[in-house]
């Protein structure tokens, strides 16, 4: 355990997975001078004790999540692979793209881009899209500065969509498992925007994973307040809340979790979504083992594996693997 002190009195704490305390500051990566505090003894809130009837997932949610699990798993033979190819030369190589991104293969993801790239038929934001995507596997291969170069000549260009810029160099710094510059990102998306909505819960959602618990709750009240959310934006309220419930300790995160998933699944037809599915079952799985039900977290967590080993940081892979959450081969 962790707790950083903050140079403007703010106190934070959080887990890191290390050695020995010179291998943890490494870890802790905190803007500003700090005074970093280890030890086992630090307060921690207690395991959400939850009644075993709300355990696990219901059954349609279950028969869902497996469906997609089999899609993600499935290898295409030849004549599927031709069809493929044949697809893509009509219209639909950016959701292969997309396909590719998520579940790792990132050698049909660079293919995919370049094919998009050559064909000259797409506007300015989805050429930005493409650099973000290069971008964050270099970063995630381990050249977050290089990454961070490739895209500083986009900034003056995204003038349409305030904020965009920021929020999507925040997911370059989760790529590289820099969660502290992830979280500062989403909060400077979120004030570039004037506090639009969707940036706001965007914000929110990172405080709730990385960041500060009183600045994800307060956040979560401005998202209450606003008059409208962006359509399908119900799985990241849902996360956002089950998360925080968590970290309060409270019994209702793991029914606000099983709502957010089965959200996310309503949603799974599309490829972009397919992240946050993985990530928020991940979270659900690791209340589900705090709660003593580690057989419903390890059903959960071998299902989204193909997209959870893609797209998770090392922290969290470290976590899943040490309360053995994870099998060697899922991970």
């Amino acid at each position: 355990m962790f707790r950083p002190k903050m140079s403007d009195a703010r106190a934070q704490q959080g887990f890191v997975e290390a050695v020995s305390d010179r291998h943890a500051s490494d870890w802790v990566d905190i803007d500003g001078p700090a005074e970093i505090v280890f030890g086992k003894d630090l307060p921690v809130a207690a395991a959400p004790a939850v009644p075993a009837g709300r355990l696990g997932l219901d059954l349609a949610t279950k028969a869902e999540l497996e469906r997609l699990s089999l899609r993600w798993r499935k290898r295409p033979g030849l004549w599927p692979m031709l069809q493929a190819a044949w697809r893509r030369r009509r219209a639909d190589r950016y959701q292969q793209l997309l396909k590719a991104d998520a579940l790792g293969r990132w050698s049909e993801m660079v293919g995919l881009a370049g094919e998009l790239r050559a064909s000259g038929r797409f506007t300015s934001q989805l050429d930005f899209d493409l650099e973000v995507r290069l971008a964050t596997l270099r970063a995630r291969q381990g050249d977050l500065d290089g990454a961070l170069e490739d895209l500083a000549p986009w900034r003056s260009q995204q003038t349409e969509r305030p904020g965009s810029y920021e929020a999507r160099v925040a997911g370059v710094h989760a790529a590289a498992g820099n969660r502290t510059g992830f979280v500062r990102l989403m909060g400077k998306a979120q004030a570039a925007s004037s506090d639009e909505a969707s940036r706001v819960l965007d914000h929110a959602l990172a405080q709730a994973r990385f960041g500060e618990l009183a600045e994800a709750e307060a956040l979560m009240a401005r998202v209450d307040a606003a008059p409208v959310l962006p359509p399908q934006s119900e799985g990241k309220v849902l996360w956002t809340q089950g998360l925080i419930a968590m970290r309060r300790g409270s019994a209702d995160a793991i029914h606000l979790l099983n709502q957010a998933l089965a959200e996310f699944l309503r949603q799974s037809e599309q490829p972009a979504v397919w992240t946050a599915l993985a990530l928020c079952a991940c979270d659900q799985a690791i209340a589900l083992n705090a709660a003593g039900d580690r057989n419903s977290a390890r059903s959960i967590l071998k299902r989204v594996a193909p997209v959870l080993r893609a797209q998770a940081d090392r922290p969290l892979m470290a976590l899943l693997k040490r309360d053995k959450l994870l099998s060697r081969r899922e991970g």
